[in-house]
């Protein structure tokens, strides 16, 4: 069946120790930016620690359902951004501006362990 959602959060292993992320279209309108290709830059928090990504604003892989925006970019398995998704506590996104929307709840730490390795990492 077809989702009418965009998922929070897309990881796919690639070439390099780097993986492909998008950021799917949180519930802020205009979080991700309009989806021109316009760079985007987030932290993200979670437990004391942080991370930085930055990457363009595109339409999602839904974006024909759904009206999506999200944030594209390659991260090397070695990014704080891991260590931030493994901390098993909520994951705030923040963006430059200051607004803030969770990414997570906590949930998944284990799955973000699990394919890291099985990236190579």
């Amino acid at each position: 069946p077809e989702t009418d959602s965009d998922a929070s959060l897309r990881a796919l292993c690639a070439p390099g120790n780097r993986v492909i992320v998008s950021f799917g279209a949180p519930a802020t309108p205009g979080f991700m930016g309009k989806g021109e290709g316009e760079p985007i830059t987030l932290t993200l928090k979670s437990a004391g620690k942080t991370a930085e990504v930055t990457g363009i604003s595109k339409p999602s892989v839904d974006s024909e359902l759904t009206g999506g925006i999200e944030l594209a970019t390659d991260i090397l398995l070695d990014d704080p951004f891991f260590a931030v998704l493994s901390t098993g506590k909520r994951v705030v996104m923040v963006r430059p501006d200051g607004k803030k929307e969770a990414l997570t709840e906590g949930e998944g730490s284990g799955a973000v362990k699990k394919f890291v390795k099985a990236c190579g990492g």
